[in-house]
């Protein structure tokens, strides 16, 4: 069964996630009108091009630090940190966290361990170079649900953070990414 991964950037507002047949491709609009119908956004889809405007996409690299290459001398989240703030990620009607005494597994990774573990493709809007935090957390998540279909209550999730600055990067409502600390 396919998870439900979604990766998460930073700057929404200029990133478009289109998906093209099994893979997604990661495609940056800028300041004219652009859309699915636009005729360059159309032909950058069709090439399977993973950028359609290198203005807007060194822009968002220049302004987001997770784009970037690691710091010199890193300065890493902690595990207790980072398993923290996963169980804090936690939200159902009925909870808004998972309880310090849920099961988490965590691991400190890069982000081709993280795409070779999740086998996922990977997510265009961070640097391969920066280390991130793996979490799967067994408490109840509540999925968007969306006008079709009403949200869910899953007993698992799994996150990705970025471990400089604990930015979200990835998320699977229903995945269990991990089965034991590493």
């Amino acid at each position: 069964m396919r998870c439900n991964h979604k990766p998460l950037t930073a700057l929404g507002a200029i990133l478009v996630v289109g998906l093209i047949g099994l893979g997604a491709v990661h495609v940056t609009a800028g300041t004219t009108a652009i859309g699915p119908t636009a005729p360059q956004m159309r032909a950058c889809l069709a090439a399977h091009q993973r950028v359609c405007n290198p203005s807007a996409e060194a822009t968002r690299v220049a302004n987001t630090q997770e784009a970037q290459p690691p710091s010199a001398n890193p300065a890493y989240l902690s595990r207790t940190i980072a398993e923290a703030r996963a169980r804090a990620a936690a939200l159902t009607p009925s909870s808004a966290a998972a309880p310090a005494t849920v099961v988490v597994y965590s691991a400190l990774m890069t982000r081709p361990d993280f795409d070779a573990l999740t086998h996922e493709s990977d997510n265009a809007a961070m640097n391969a170079q920066r280390k991130i935090w793996v979490v799967t957390v067994h408490a109840p998540m509540a999925t968007d649900g969306s006008p079709s279909r009403a949200a869910e209550i899953k007993d698992v999730y799994s996150i990705a953070l970025d471990a400089e600055t604990g930015h979200w990067t990835d998320e699977c409502i229903g995945c269990a990414w991990l089965h034991q600390n590493q």
